[in-house]
């Protein structure tokens, strides 16, 4: 393992403004924030058991819930950019490299780098300075550029940039989870739901999990038809009776919402009720979510 030297590029701003400029979504999270909330590990516990989640770190060197913050650009067409921070950043890297079947690229100045297949796909882990975790699948283009830009000693400009992505970045700030849309949604526009969200330009969702609920902020910017704040909640009620959103508990929150359409901005509040979504969750999505904890992504 190679030491440290005092030169190696180092980021200390923003993890969104390490994003693509492209992303779709950008989901923000301080997992070991998250795993202190009894209402997040009401929901997460049944999904994610102890066993699950200390295979995934045996076979990664990653304790999820010892993740101080973390974000994942999604990119579209199965791309996708992590960024953690994680003490143990160049060790990850150098451990995945010796497990690819088939090593393509193996740098490690300026960064520790390792490029090649894990299983079926191709993967590329780059440690940035002692801290800095990044993981790539189908994002080479991406990669490659961000590196650039932090090798050159200038500041990555990541989807967040623009007035609308200031305005998200501000939204619900200290929330420990934060999804962010920096681009138009592009609903099916022969829809109520399109019709209503047609000059939609960028939205945010914040959670915060407190005592047995998620509190739930969305932040969606753009003009809305007249009547939005109606359509809005009938949106939801129809969510609510629908067998899906029972599961999840839609209906259980419906008392909760609170909705706010103002010039060019509309936002909703409402208290999710853990177990109800939980229980919906485990029923709907255990296999997906188990998926995303079993593929090999740092290793086989």
């Amino acid at each position: 393992m190679r030491q440290t030297e005092a030169d190696d590029p180092r980021y200390m701003g923003p993890l969104t403004s390490l994003a693509p400029p492209e992303s779709n979504y950008v989901l923000h999270a301080r997992p070991h924030d998250l795993y202190a909330r009894p209402a997040f590990r009401a929901i997460v516990d049944p999904l994610f058991p102890p066993a699950r989640l200390r295979s995934f770190r045996e076979r990664t060197g990653v304790d999820l819930a010892e993740v101080d913050e973390a974000i994942v650009a999604h990119l579209g067409d199965g791309a996708y950019l992590i960024v953690a921070r994680h003490e143990r950043a160049r060790d990850i890297v150098v451990a995945a490299g010796m497990r690819m079947q088939r090593v393509e690229v193996a740098a490690d100045r300026p960064f520790v780098r390792r490029l090649g297949y894990l299983g079926r796909s191709l993967r590329e882990l780059v440690a940035i300075g002692d801290d800095l975790l990044v993981l790539g699948v189908n994002a080479g283009p991406q990669v490659a550029r961000l590196l650039r830009i932090l090798a050159s000693g200038r500041s990555p400009r990541g989807p967040l940039a623009g007035e609308d992505g200031v305005r998200l970045a501000a939204f619900h700030p200290r929330a420990p989870l934060r999804l962010y849309a920096p681009k138009p949604l592009g609903l099916p526009p022969d829809t109520g739901v399109g019709l209503l969200f047609a000059r939609e330009r960028a939205a945010c969702v914040a959670i915060d999990p407190a005592g047995e609920h998620l509190n739930i902020w969305t932040l969606v910017l753009g003009e809305l038809p007249p009547g939005a704040e109606a359509n809005l909640r009938e949106l939801f009620r129809s969510l609510g009776g629908t067998e899906l959103g029972a599961a999840v508990g839609v209906d259980r929150a419906l008392a909760s919402l609170e909705v706010d359409v103002g010039e060019e901005r509309a936002i909703l509040n409402l208290h999710w009720p853990a177990t109800a979504l939980a229980r919906g969750l485990r029923v709907l999505l255990v296999d997906e979510l188990a998926a995303l904890v079993d593929e090999p992504v740092f290793a086989e």
